[in-house]
């Protein structure tokens, strides 16, 4: 989310909501799942076409 000032996120997220997708998005620590102190961005996108998104 901070790569390139934030544009890298911005054109990512636009891009799939021109695509039709619903866009989420959560900062997550890793060391909760691997044995790494790193946020990570989780992205997911859904089809609007078919799934509603929530």
């Amino acid at each position: 989310m901070s790569h390139d000032k934030g544009n890298t996120f911005k054109v990512i997220k636009s891009t799939l909501e021109d695509l039709g997708y619903s866009f989420n998005h959560r900062v997550l620590n890793g060391k909760h799942f691997v044995p790494q102190h790193r946020d990570r961005t989780i992205m997911v996108g859904f089809d609007k076409e078919f799934l509603d998104p929530i």
